[in-house]
């Protein structure tokens, strides 16, 4: 199982997050059945969950170890560059549809090779104060 098939979703009753595999049914509710039931063929192992939180993961991890997904607050640093904002999915340059950092003032592209320069700070449902303090 590839991580960047992964998504995370806030339930719908608000008690915590669940990350694994994203469906809907044909009335338009959203629900994730979590990873460690992957091959079940049991739909009571899946959970509603708030739509406005689902984000995707996109397929790297953090300096922790920790995977990364649409939502997330991060801290990048490299060499003298350093600089914070939300990752987001949807057209950047060349009309390009990727994963990117929004910083409040431009878009930074994340690649593979500076995830030991990735930290997740928090995620903007959970820390929306985190982005009035990185503007």
């Amino acid at each position: 199982m590839e991580d960047r098939y992964l998504f995370r979703a806030m339930r719908d009753d608000g008690k915590g997050w669940l990350e694994g595999f994203l469906f809907a049914n044909k009335h338009g509710k959203h629900y994730i059945l979590p990873y460690e039931y992957y091959g079940s063929t049991s739909l009571t192992s899946c959970m509603y969950v708030d739509p406005v939180t689902i984000g995707q993961c996109i397929g790297l991890k953090d300096k922790h170890g920790v995977l990364v997904f649409e939502g997330d607050v991060l801290r990048v640093m490299f060499d003298d560059c350093e600089f914070a904002g939300v990752v987001r999915y949807g057209e950047t340059y060349m009309s390009r549809c990727t994963f990117y950092v929004d910083t409040g003032s431009g878009v930074r592209l994340l690649h593979q090779h500076n995830k030991n320069h990735i930290e997740i700070i928090g995620n903007i449902y959970d820390n929306p104060e985190l982005l009035q303090e990185e503007a």
